[in-house]
């Protein structure tokens, strides 16, 4: 059996729920060429019949197979994400459209399948605590920041804890690439000075 709705032109087609004579909600195929969402498109909006594209809950288009929200997306349990056929996915992310940028999480071998959490990435935001918690199971934590000619390693975490600054291969607990400024003292049981020269400004002693 089939229950069809069809119409010429560019017209809505609509289905309408009403409450004591007024309307509460309505789903419509958008014929019309100028609808926020394109023609042909299907919303889902609340409201009486004189309210505007602000009250459109969400929308799909008829070529793709994404879901537009207009509004918070609230849930009470995990939301699991798979990655796309490219192999790029999956990524949370903002985008503006009138400025043409995106930023966002991207989770590059998360598998909800995976009971023991291996190959699993997370950015893990705790508001209550103020911390911001970088994890990977599979493999280092690496900051990076973008450059002329790609994206450049700025700091590594090795799986045994070994940091990098400028290093993605630390042979030590902390290698930097670069000079250190300190502006307090440091503490350590000994110094090793590897090249031919060292200036130390001062008489008075530093190293503790």
């Amino acid at each position: 059996s089939v229950i069809q709705v069809g119409n010429n032109g560019t017209t809505l087609n609509k289905w309408e729920w009403h409450r004591d004579g007024t309307r509460k909600w309505v789903i419509y195929n958008d014929g019309r060429t100028n609808g926020l969402a394109g023609q042909d498109s299907l919303v889902f909006k609340h409201g009486v019949s004189s309210d505007g594209d602000d009250h459109i809950n969400f929308y799909m288009k008829p070529d793709d197979q994404t879901v537009y929200f207009h509004g918070d997306i609230s849930g009470s349990d995990d939301l699991f994400l798979r990655k796309d056929t490219s192999g790029l996915g999956p990524i949370i992310y903002q985008r503006n459209d009138n400025a043409g940028g995106i930023t966002g999480i991207y989770l590059s071998k998360g598998d909800a399948d995976d009971a023991n959490n291996l190959n699993k990435g997370f950015l893990d935001y705790a508001n209550a605590s103020k911390k911001l918690n970088l994890i990977n199971y599979s493999g280092p934590v690496i900051l990076m920041t973008s450059a002329s000619d790609g994206l450049v390693n700025r700091l590594y975490v090795s799986q045994s804890g070994d940091v990098g600054i400028g290093n993605s291969n630390p042979p030590e607990k902390l290698t930097v690439e670069g000079n250190i400024s300190a502006s307090g003292q440091y503490y350590g049981e000994q110094i090793i000075v590897t090249h031919h020269f060292a200036d130390i400004a001062e008489t008075t002693e530093r190293f503790i």
